[in-house]
């Protein structure tokens, strides 16, 4: 699904209005499905909110969780795959990095393999030029170790989302059993805060 907003002169960057992107991923041979939301930096009001984290944080109203890093990117994934099947919060009752054993080996491989699967397939909407599917581990490594580039886990209420922030935009993703959902009121009405200009204020004229 594509979301834009009516053209600004203001705020079209190459003709184009700011957008919002998302899409909804079902992975073979798993129960969960995986949203992505993707926010173009040419569609950011203020581009120099992604030079710091911490203001996209309170932008957002995101509490980070915990950062991860390229080395454990495929095995984190896979852990939180696993706990949409089971009970999101128990991921982040002990360190990410720490490998779960509350699956049988042959579960964790399975969900190793939706994590190949999602991180290696292009399959997140992401704008480089133009418009294109891209590999959730190649915008992973796009942004190296630069200013604002932040990657881990943030709760929006009560929802752990994985966010990703690089040069190229914001990419946030959720693991959730079943059928895909898309972003709350809250979160989706402040990321459209983001993007969408502020309406004019007509002045009225008074009469004479």
């Amino acid at each position: 699904m594509t979301e834009s907003r009516p053209d600004d002169a203001r705020h079209v960057n190459n003709g184009l209005p700011p957008q919002i992107f998302q899409t909804v991923v079902y992975p073979p041979d798993i129960e969960s499905s995986v949203t992505f939301v993707t926010v173009p930096t040419r569609s950011l009001q203020n581009r120099r909110i992604l030079e710091n984290p911490t203001d996209l944080f309170v932008a957002l109203d995101l509490h980070p969780i915990e950062r991860v890093t390229l080395d454990n990117f495929e095995d984190v994934l896979a852990e939180y795959i696993a706990a949409a099947e089971t009970n999101t919060e128990a991921l982040f009752r002990r360190p990410v990095q720490q490998e779960s054993t509350e699956h049988p080996q042959t579960e964790r491989e399975r969900f190793r393999d939706a994590a190949r699967y999602i991180q290696d397939l292009p399959l997140v909407p992401f704008e480089r030029s133009p418009l294109t599917a891209a590999e959730l581990s190649k915008i992973v490594r796009s942004g190296g170790t630069g200013v604002g580039v932040y990657i881990g886990f943030v709760l929006a209420g009560s929802t752990p989302w994985l966010l990703l922030t690089v040069p190229l935009g914001i990419v946030l993703m959720r693991a959730t059993m079943g059928v895909g959902r898309g972003l709350e009121t809250g979160l989706e009405k402040r990321i459209h805060e983001l993007v969408a200009p502020k309406p004019k204020r007509h002045r009225r004229l008074r009469s004479k």
